[in-house]
């Protein structure tokens, strides 16, 4: 059975329904689309019919547009999509009085050209949304913002009918050895049987972040390889590396995930015993070609100004492989102990891709140096 969110914007009807119906697909997520209603009739909406909903889509801006009732009075919704989010969760987490007897995702999206980059920089807020979307990523991204909301629906719910642990949601492979400040944390937060507070430690501080999770592109970096270039690249992926180290627990629906040192584990069992960072890219396709049989397979190539191909990371500018040592560190704020840092290119900040003020502050004498050896 399809999960079924409620999306509200303030926007004409006829509009939203438009993109609730673009964003509906069969079997995994439908869609209904409301405008907004007074306070108090929202929540009592919602309260009631809870039931019905498996997650709730809210624009950004609900008090943008004055709607018009059937006898033509102007009915102004003065909330925004924050309060509501906000009262919703405390409805569910307030236990006492037991009002709101299920958690569901809550979800944000706008219209808004340059929507997140704008919410990104302004943390308000933040941990009352599961997911934040720009609206034309509703068309452009579909599938993948599809899977998106059915595997958090599909998360909420299996945080709530059954006992869990760290290696029930996060199901690591059994040579996997997680560091014991992670497993504290997720069984600790499972014990508050709060799933939105878990779910959203999940995904911004395991899922998001490289370090015990990496995604697609930093797994191709530390593998020396161009996706983009690589015909077998799938190939690889279902037949090698998927089977031994692809992350299957909570939200894996969404967000394609590999275990890090899964990865090394597979390379030291398949490829090579010597470590893959002191080979450069060239070196372990070669070595994955002849292990493996496959052939289209590329090595990733070095961003300009850079000099090493001992990839590990990604440039988060380019979205390209970098060594690490040739990236500047971006903020970070203060890492988990299984988190990695971020790096951005040179190349990226001389372009104009990243603004030098993401920069950590003990690299902009770094950059200024750079920049005069260009």
């Amino acid at each position: 059975m399809a999960n079924t969110y409620l999306y509200i914007d303030d926007t004409k009807l006829t509009v939203i329904q438009g993109i609730a119906n673009g964003l509906k697909k069969s079997e995994i997520i439908n869609v209904i689309a409301e405008n907004p209603k007074p306070w108090q009739e929202q929540i009592s909406s919602i309260i009631d019919r809870i039931d019905q909903f498996d997650g709730i889509l809210l624009d950004w801006r609900l008090t943008e547009e004055v709607r018009r009732s059937a006898s033509d009075q102007d009915i102004s919704i003065k909330y925004s999509a924050e309060a509501l989010a906000q009262e919703i969760r405390f409805l569910y987490s307030d236990k006492e009085k037991n009002i709101l007897v299920k958690d569901i995702p809550i979800i944000l999206c706008s219209g808004n050209e340059g929507f997140l980059g704008y919410y990104l920089k302004d943390e308000t807020g933040h941990d009352l949304f599961d997911e934040v979307y720009e609206k034309m990523g509703f068309t452009q991204n579909h599938d993948c913002i599809v899977n998106q909301l059915n595997a958090l629906a599909e998360a909420y719910k299996a945080l709530q009918i059954s006992e869990n642990s760290y290696q029930s949601v996060l199901k690591p492979t059994i040579d996997i050895e997680l560091d014991i400040r992670l497993t504290s944390k997720v069984d600790s937060l499972l014990e508050d049987k709060i799933p939105h507070g878990f779910v959203k430690f999940l995904l911004t501080e395991i899922i998001k972040k490289p370090g015990v999770l990496i995604n697609e592109g930093t797994l191709a970096a530390r593998l020396g390889i161009d996706i983009n270039e690589s015909g077998e690249w799938g190939k690889l992926l279902a037949e090698s590396l998927n089977p031994r180290c692809k992350y299957n627990g909570v939200l894996s629906g969404g967000w394609n995930r590999w275990w890090s040192e899964g990865f090394l584990n597979w390379w030291s069992e398949n490829i090579d015993l010597t470590h893959p960072q002191l080979m450069h890219a060239q070196k372990r396709v070669d070595l994955i070609k002849a292990k493996t049989g496959l052939t289209n397979l590329s090595a990733a190539k070095k961003i300009k100004y850079c000099k090493s191909s001992e990839f590990w990371a990604i440039c988060e500018g380019t979205k390209q492989p970098i060594d690490p040592s040739e990236g500047l560190l971006i903020k970070s704020g203060n890492l988990y102990p299984w988190q990695e840092e971020k790096y951005v290119s040179l190349f990226a900040l001389l372009e104009e891709m990243v603004e030098p003020s993401i920069l950590n502050p003990l690299e902009k004498a770094k950059f200024k140096y750079l920049k005069s050896t260009i």
